[in-house]
């Protein structure tokens, strides 16, 4: 499989890849980034390579064609979602989403690395509440919004592992 609009083909980085789907999000936020990263979220942009035809601005700032890199990363509501963010983002200069994540891989931990993604997704959904539903999200909304499912989330699989406290021994006094 080739990255759409790059000459990268996907499997080089097999390690990069491995490495995405070891973070600990929902599955739905490891398809939405594995999508980001393959050129094939449904953009403005890519919704008119496949013969959908919708203006192409983006929803946040209407000034500039969505694209991946541009809704998630460079857009200037985006940008102000990532400096709210505690990541370490050094760049904002990547063309392509999947060097910029590339990027960020090398530069942050794993639990660093699934906040980034729980960003992303949030500001998705902050862009499709907006497109949709002509309801806008601040850039703090985004966060806490990213930060919470992905703290839910956790606890809830950490809580599968755990045995059920019926299971568990009681002393008695």
């Amino acid at each position: 499989m080739w990255l759409r609009n790059q000459s990268i083909p996907a499997g080089v980085d097999s390690g990069l890849w491995k490495k995405i789907w070891k973070l600990r999000v929902q599955p739905k936020v490891l398809h939405f980034g594995c999508r980001a990263m393959s050129g094939i979220l449904a953009t403005k942009v890519e919704l008119n390579t496949k013969h959908v035809y919708v203006n192409s601005l983006c929803s946040f700032c209407n000034m500039v064609e969505e694209s991946t890199m541009h809704v998630l990363v460079s857009c200037n509501f985006a940008k102000s979602c990532w400096i709210r963010s505690s990541l370490n983002i050094t760049s904002f200069s990547q063309h392509y989403f999947y060097n910029w994540f590339q990027d960020l891989m090398s530069s942050n931990s794993g639990e660093q690395l699934e906040e980034a993604l729980m960003v992303a997704w949030a500001i998705w959904n902050a862009r499709n509440n907006l497109l949709w539903n002509q309801k806008s999200t601040t850039t703090v909304e985004v966060i806490l919004s990213a930060r919470t499912h992905l703290y839910q989330w956790q606890c809830a699989q950490q809580s599968k592992l755990e045995p059920p406290l019926s299971h568990l021994r009681l002393g008695r006094r």
